[in-house]
C-alpha cells in the first residue's frame, strides 16, 4: 500500500496527463503551503473571500468529505481535507464550455486592478472544461489519496456562489506598469531582461522605482492597489524567468514566497524594495542557468554551490570533495564544459555580487570585501579591477543608485 505522499504524487500525475489542472495545499487558515498555479494570488482571491471561508468552515464542522466549489457561470475547484482540516485543492477548471464574453463575470465582485483583470482573463482561455462525472471522480480520488479510504457518494459537498452583475467602479491608482501610465515600456524592458538574465536590469529598476514613487498615493485603497500591481508584475516576471530557462518548480516556489512577503509589507517603500529584490533574484537565477547550458550534473552542482556561497573561502579541494571527483579531474572537466577555470568562475561570481552590493547598498568597500571573504581590501580591489577595469569605489560612483 502506498503512503499518502506517494498517492498524492500519483494523483497529480494521473489527473495531469490530459489537461493542466493546478494543484494546491493550504493550511486550515487558508495560507498557501504549495501551489503550481502561476497566478496563485489572483485565483486565491477569487475563491477565498469571506463568503467562501464561512461556507467551507460550515462544511468541515459537519464533515471532512470533499466539496466542489463553483463560481457562476462555471469556474470550479475541488477541495478535500485531512484530519487537521488542511486543504488539498485541485483547480480551477470549468464545468462546461464557457464563451469568452462571460469571462468578465468572474471578477465583477472583486476589486482587482485592470492589469490583474487582464492577467486573469488571458489565463481563463487555458483552463480546461471537465464533465460532471470527471469532476466527481477527481474529487473522490483526491479524498482517497488523503485518507486511504473512499468517500461515500452521498457525502460529496457542493457550494455555489452567484456573482452579481455589477462592475466595480472605485478609484484605482495609477501604477508604474500600466500602458496608460507611461510605464508600459519599462515593463517590457524588465521582462525582456529577465528572460535573458541581463544583470544590467538594475538600471531599469531604478527608473521604474522613481516612477512608482511619483504615482503612489499613501492611502489604504491605493496601497492595496499598489500591492496587487506588484503581485501581477511578480506573475509576469516568474513567467518570463521560466521562458528564460528557470525550472517551473523553482520559479513558482519563489513566486509563492514573494507573495507572502508582499502581504506583510506595510508601506510603499517596503513594496518598492521587495519589488527590486524579487526581480533581481529572478534575473540572477536566469543568468546563472544560462551560463551553464548542457553542463554535467557535477559541474552544475559546483556552479550552484559557488553562486550560493560567495561569502565563503572557496577552493578546488572543497568542490572536488563535494562532487566525488579528484581535484585534477574536476579541474579539467570544469574547464572543458564551462570554458574557464574554477578560480575564474569563483572570482567572477564574487565580483558580480560585489557589483550588486556597491550599487544597491550603503555598505562600505571594506565591509563588502569582508563579506565576500577576500583576505584584504587591496586584494579585493585588485581582483575587481581585473574583471571590470575600475576600482570598487569608481564603480559605485559611476553606477550607484542609492
Amino acid at each position: 500500500m502506498m503512503d499518502k505522499d506517494s498517492r498524492m504524487e500519483a494523483y497529480r500525475i494521473l489527473t495531469g496527463c490530459c489537461q493542466t489542472i493546478w494543484n494546491w495545499k493550504l493550511d486550515r487558515d487558508y495560507h498557501v503551503l504549495s501551489s503550481d498555479c502561476p497566478h496563485e494570488a489572483l485565483y486565491k482571491d477569487l475563491l477565498f473571500s469571506d463568503f467562501w471561508q464561512e461556507k467551507i468552515r460550515q462544511h468541515t464542522e459537519q464533515s471532512l468529505s470533499p466539496v466542489i466549489c463553483s463560481i457562476q457561470p462555471g469556474l470550479c475547484w475541488i477541495l478535500a481535507f485531512d484530519e487537521d482540516k488542511s486543504i488539498y485543492m485541485k483547480g480551477p477548471f470549468f464545468n462546461r464550455i464557457i464563451d469568452e464574453n462571460n469571462f468578465s463575470l468572474f471578477h465583477r465582485n472583486i476589486h482587482f486592478s485592470p492589469e490583474a483583470v487582464q492577467v486573469l482573463e488571458e489565463s481563463f482561455s487555458a483552463i480546461p472544461a471537465l464533465s460532471g462525472s470527471v469532476i466527481s471522480q477527481f474529487a473522490h480520488m483526491l479524498h482517497f489519496c488523503i485518507w486511504g479510504t473512499p468517500a461515500g457518494k452521498e457525502d460529496m459537498g457542493h457550494i455555489t456562489q452567484e456573482l452579481q452583475h455589477n462592475r466595480y467602479r472605485g478609484h484605482v491608482s495609477a501604477n508604474p506598469f500600466e500602458k496608460n501610465s507611461g510605464g508600459w515600456e519599462f515593463e517590457q524592458e524588465l521582462l525582456d531582461k529577465v528572460r535573458h538574465g541581463d544583470l544590467s536590469i538594475q538600471h531599469s529598476l531604478a527608473r521604474a522605482s522613481a516612477l512608482g514613487n511619483r504615482v503612489y498615493h499613501p492611502d489604504k485603497d491605493s496601497m492595496n492597489d499598489y500591492r496587487q500591481n506588484i503581485m501581477v508584475l511578480l506573475t509576469l516576471v516568474s513567467r518570463a524567468a521560466v521562458e528564460g530557462g528557470l525550472p517551473q518548480k523553482i520559479s513558482f516556489s519563489l513566486c509563492t514566497e514573494y507573495r507572502k512577503k508582499a502581504e506583510l509589507c506595510t508601506n510603499a517603500g517596503e513594496l518598492l524594495t521587495l519589488n527590486h529584490d524579487m526581480v533581481m533574484d529572478y534575473v540572477e537565477r536566469v543568468h546563472k542557468i544560462r551560463q551553464t547550458p548542457g553542463s554535467s550534473a557535477a559541474v552544475r552542482q559546483c556552479c550552484e554551490y559557488i553562486n550560493a556561497h560567495t561569502d565563503r573561502q572557496l577552493n578546488l579541494k572543497t568542490l572536488a570533495q563535494m562532487t566525488g571527483y579528484t581535484e585534477t579531474h574536476l579541474s579539467r572537466k570544469f574547464k572543458r564544459e564551462m570554458g574557464c577555470t574554477i578560480v575564474y568562475y569563483i572570482q567572477n561570481a564574487k565580483v558580480e555580487k560585489a557589483k550588486y552590493l556597491l550599487i544597491n547598498t550603503h555598505e562600505s568597500v571594506d565591509s563588502i570585501s569582508n563579506r565576500l571573504a577576500f583576505n584584504t581590501r587591496s586584494y579585493f580591489t585588485q581582483i575587481f579591477r581585473q574583471y571590470t577595469g575600475i576600482t570598487p569605489s569608481e564603480y559605485r560612483e559611476k553606477y550607484g543608485i542609492v
